[in-house]
């Protein structure tokens, strides 16, 4: 996970009066459908690059039908550079409209009866809390592990009638009624301070036990709400360790490699997902930066079947691919290897016609989804150890930005519960696009279909 700022308008400007606008999807999706394909994006070339990054086991020699734009264009060494930029333009125009076909089908269903609680509620859902408990601002010191938990379940409490500014003396005090029940030389007074967050604290003591045997790590140091979090999301759903496990996919905590990336990195290379040491992160943030990261492992990669999706498919800047081989203006230098970037669109289409319909489905909710941002489910996952804030608006331009991270983070929200009455509400606003609703509907069934298998039966 890396973390793109807090900018809903990052990848969009303006250059002045004089300058090209970019379309819109939908309305290079309208011209596509138009009768003059030439047109479908005016006035001189766009800045995106064409860029492929498909598996060795995809070939030339794979489906186009009788096209064979790599042999057209090797044919054209000696013809007029007009041509063969033609040619590579109408590839990347054909495959702009194979991806666009159907896009707005409605292949879905919607949540079907209540919606169950969150698996681990959520604690920092609109970021009031963090304006509240800003680290920043934060009067206290956390020595340990023991004052990170006392200081995160009173976070995730609201605060309890404390402030930033005067906590330090109640964790001192919670920390030191803990340290005795510790040494079994107390009981617990339900009429005493903060009794709530000492006997939370004390529950989740067997929940790290048993995360610890469960990891295979007797010394794993994280805090105790946060791995009672982890813990109860494991128990849940008690055949998703073992989908995890069978990837061979391994979780190490308190790792920098995370530091600047979210607080949380899955490397694909290795199968290892990283989670950064988040000392004032609320457990119920916490857990969802840990699931956020095994939907990379398990729902995305499974989803496309261990291939990673190509950088112009993923970022969707393949939309606007035809445009970068526009007729160039008379007298003007061909700069472009058209020859190589013909290839690489050809493998693009490849790609794309290996995609399952479920894979397909839901990138085509992501294209809508996208275009119409406000109606992505955004929660506040408070901020990384570099300071890289996760705000609700942080999490919107991630997800519409980039594919996988619309996969993870929406495979996050199905898991712990936060998406089901999401989509109860929203698909019952009269005020919500029928687009919208379609789109959100045709992900639902992909997640019922591909995602609920990893997860398993839900055991609460």
């Amino acid at each position: 996970m890396e973390p793109n700022g807090d900018d809903s308008a990052r990848g969009t400007g303006s250059g002045g009066p004089g300058a090209r606008r970019e379309l819109s999807f939908e309305e290079l999706l309208a011209q596509l459908d138009g009768p003059d394909q030439v047109d479908l994006v005016p006035d001189g070339p766009a800045t995106h690059a064409v860029s492929t990054s498909v598996d060795d086991d995809i070939t030339a020699e794979d489906g186009l039908g009788d096209l064979d734009l790599d042999g057209m264009l090797a044919d054209m060494a000696a013809a007029p550079t007009a041509e063969a930029r033609a040619a590579v333009r109408g590839q990347a125009l054909r495959l702009f409209e194979s991806i666009t076909n159907d896009v707005d089908a409605d292949r879905g269903s919607a949540p079907a009866g209540g919606s169950p609680p969150p698996v681990v509620p959520h604690d920092t859902a609109d970021g009031a809390l963090f304006t509240a408990f800003d680290p920043d601002h934060l009067a206290v010191t956390i020595d340990d592990t023991t004052d990170a938990g006392i200081v995160q379940l009173i976070i995730a409490g609201g605060g309890y009638g404390l402030t930033a500014a005067t906590l330090g003396v109640p964790v001192a005090d919670v920390r030191t009624r803990f340290l005795a029940f510790s040494d079994g030389n107390a009981t617990v007074d339900p009429h005493e301070p903060h009794v709530v967050v000492l006997s939370t604290l004390l529950a989740a003591k067997p929940k790290l036990r048993l995360l610890c045997d469960r990891m295979r790590a007797p010394d794993l140091d994280i805090s105790l709400p946060q791995a009672a979090a982890c813990e109860h999301f494991l128990e849940v759903y008690p055949e998703f360790w073992g989908n995890l496990a069978a990837k061979n996919c391994t979780i190490v905590f308190n790792s920098s490699r995370a530091d600047s990336r979210g607080g949380g990195l899955y490397e694909p290379g290795d199968r290892v997902i990283h989670m950064s040491r988040l000392s004032v992160t609320p457990p119920g943030a916490f857990v969802r930066l840990l699931v956020h990261e095994t939907g990379h492992a398990l729902f995305e990669s499974t989803l496309l079947d261990d291939h990673p999706m190509p950088p112009a498919l993923g970022t969707g800047t393949v939309a606007h691919l035809a445009s970068e081989y526009d007729p160039l203006p008379s007298g003007a230098y061909e700069t472009k290897d058209l020859h190589r970037d013909g290839h690489e669109i050809r493998q693009l289409q490849v790609y794309w016609d290996r995609m399952s319909s479920h894979a397909k489905a839901f990138y085509h909710a992501w294209l809508i989804l996208r275009g119409h941002r406000q109606h992505l489910l955004c929660l506040d996952l408070w901020r990384d150890p570099k300071g890289n804030r996760l705000s609700p608006e942080q999490r919107r331009s991630y997800q519409a930005d980039k594919f996988d991270e619309f996969c993870a983070e929406v495979f996050m929200q199905y898991a712990l519960g936060d998406l089901r009455p999401y989509l109860v509400t929203l698909l019952a606003d009269a005020r919500v696009e029928d687009t919208v609703k379609r789109a959100w509907r045709n992900a639902w069934r992909v997640l019922e279909v591909v995602a609920t298998p990893l997860l398993g039966p839900r055991h609460d």
